[in-house]
């Protein structure tokens, strides 16, 4: 933190002036250093990269998520190796891309389906038809 002091210095003679000023010369430079530096940690703390990769390992450092990880990664590689044997794919990065396409569709289906399936039961409950006709009569 910046903390200002202040010099009071009698000036009597030019000597005793240019002392003062001289010292005063070396406390701004020094509060401009400390500011400067303040100010770099400041931003440095508030820097997105800085967050994203602070909170990574903050997650990556949880045992659940190492465990997740190991899994995860276990379960791919038997994916690669099972899709190479039987000539699935050819190349790495088409078998990744595949895989990122298989994961995003099954999210937005589980997703949709929950929405529907929802819908459909909303529909079939025999209360719910009745309380909607009823709530129409009384508006």
């Amino acid at each position: 933190m910046i903390t200002q002091s202040t010099y009071t210095a009698e000036i009597t003679d030019y000597a005793s002036l240019e002392e003062s000023i001289r010292q005063l010369k070396v406390q701004k430079l020094d509060q401009e250093a400390m500011l400067k530096s303040e100010l770099t940690a400041l931003v440095n703390s508030v820097s997105p990269a800085k967050i994203v990769k602070d909170s990574l390992h903050n997650l990556v450092s949880d045992n659940g998520v190492q465990t997740d990880f190991v899994k995860m990664g276990l379960n791919l590689g038997v994916d690669l190796i099972t899709a190479r044997l039987f000539g699935r794919y050819h190349s790495i990065p088409v078998f990744l891309g595949m895989k990122v396409v298989e994961k995003v569709a099954g999210f937005l289906l589980k997703r949709r389906l929950s929405k529907s399936k929802a819908a459909t039961i909303k529909l079939l409950t025999p209360g719910s038809v009745s309380m909607s006709e009823d709530e129409n009569m009384i508006s």
